[in-house]
């Protein structure tokens, strides 16, 4: 693995193992939430709030984790924020009513604010000329893991009990802390910048914006549609808990391919003709689902509808990456998630309450708007390498 520096493997792999146990304690009950709100008495508005809940943290808290990781270190926050997965799975597992689970995923929302430090922490493994791979691998792991943890959450839901998932979620969360608390991070250059300055610069980088605007349009999507309000249209149409975690779990496969096609698709077209096109499918897929009441078809089309995902998130990412300066990596990271945690805030928001006033159809056409001008902001003019 000559790509590798420092000799490194061996921490990479116990990162690589912690960064998997995160995202199997964030997912494993996601595609059940939503049901489980209702469950719990809450009606689709309040169910769309406490998705969004989940952005809140993320928005308000991902710049200062950059600003601190790229001062101090990225593996302590990356750990707090494996602590606090933990917390918030036992918060909701324990919750009676849809105010607890509000709190609990606030919680969890926070925690995934930390995804900012674990991104560069795990770029750190890596020579500047491979960021892209790193991202690529980054993705794929965390994208996998997502697979695992729908697919087995929908079962459990459907064979035990929706708490199950939040407790299980919780040990897995635990174990994660303890592989990353064993592994020792890279020696990088700290920044001794003035942070508000460096913000303000981070908020001038037209590209930066751009890239982030776009990344609004996609999290909408995949918050208020495919963690969102789809497992509740699928089940209303028939399907069961474990088909639901199924039907998140093909999509997220399908994101892999996106994945891993968008690091050789990159060499050969232009990021902005990458963007476009996955916006397309992402779109194309969201109008087949309003007007399908067939729940084979709405599978099928779901693997279009990630593999889209996975190639637009990991193509926005790597453009993060090249365009942020060496020793700001991590605060731009942090400006860049907080940016795209509107999109994750409003999505869920939004279409909780269009879907309480109006109907379910009415959000998938709302966010087909919001992914295509998604794409038309990204054909606009091509990325070019940063100078």
């Amino acid at each position: 693995m000559n790509f590798i520096m420092n000799n490194n493997t061996k921490n990479l792999i116990y990162v690589s193992i912690g960064t998997c146990c995160f995202w199997l304690s964030l997912y494993l009950y996601v595609p059940i939430l939503p049901i489980h709100s209702t469950e719990l008495g809450a009606n689709l508005e309040v169910t769309g709030f406490i998705i969004a809940s989940y952005a809140l943290g993320q928005l308000i808290f991902r710049i200062p984790i950059g600003i601190l990781s790229d001062i101090f270190s990225r593996k302590i926050f990356t750990i707090i924020a494996f602590s606090l997965s933990s917390l918030g799975a036992l918060t909701l597992g324990l919750s009676e009513n849809p105010n607890q689970l509000l709190i609990g995923r606030s919680i969890t929302g926070i925690s995934a604010a930390g995804w900012v430090s674990l991104t560069v922490l795990f770029s750190t493994f890596f020579p500047e000329d491979k960021t892209q791979k790193s991202v690529t691998i980054l993705m794929i792991i965390n994208t996998m893991c997502v697979v695992i943890a729908t697919f087995f959450g929908g079962i459990l839901a459907e064979n035990y009990s929706n708490s199950l998932t939040f407790y299980i979620s919780f040990i897995i969360g635990i174990i994660g802390i303890l592989f990353l608390g064993i592994s020792k991070e890279p020696i990088f250059e700290k920044s001794s910048k003035n942070y508000l300055l460096s913000i303000k610069n981070i908020l001038k980088n037209k590209t930066i914006i751009r890239i982030s605007i776009i990344a609004i349009t996609l999290q909408f999507v995949v918050f208020g549609i495919n963690f969102g309000f789809l497992p509740i249209y699928v089940e209303s149409l028939g399907a069961s808990k474990s088909e639901v975690g199924f039907l998140t779990s093909m999509g997220m496969l399908s994101t892999v391919f996106g994945t891993l096609i968008s690091f050789y698709i990159q060499k050969k077209l232009n990021p902005a003709i990458c963007l476009f096109i996955s916006s397309l499918m992402i779109a194309g897929s969201l109008i087949i689902f309003s007007l399908s009441e067939n729940l084979l078809l709405i599978f099928i089309i779901q693997i279009f509808n990630g593999f889209g995902r996975g190639l637009m998130n990991t193509i926005l990412i790597s453009l993060t990456l090249i365009h942020a300066n060496k020793n700001l990596k991590a605060t731009t990271q942090g400006v860049y998630q907080a940016l795209y945690s509107i999109g994750m805030l409003l999505g869920p928001a939004i279409s909780g309450v269009i879907a309480q006033k109006f109907s379910l159809d009415y959000v998938f056409m709302f966010s087909t708007i919001i992914i295509g001008f998604g794409g038309i902001l990204s054909i606009i003019k091509p990325f070019n390498e940063k100078k």
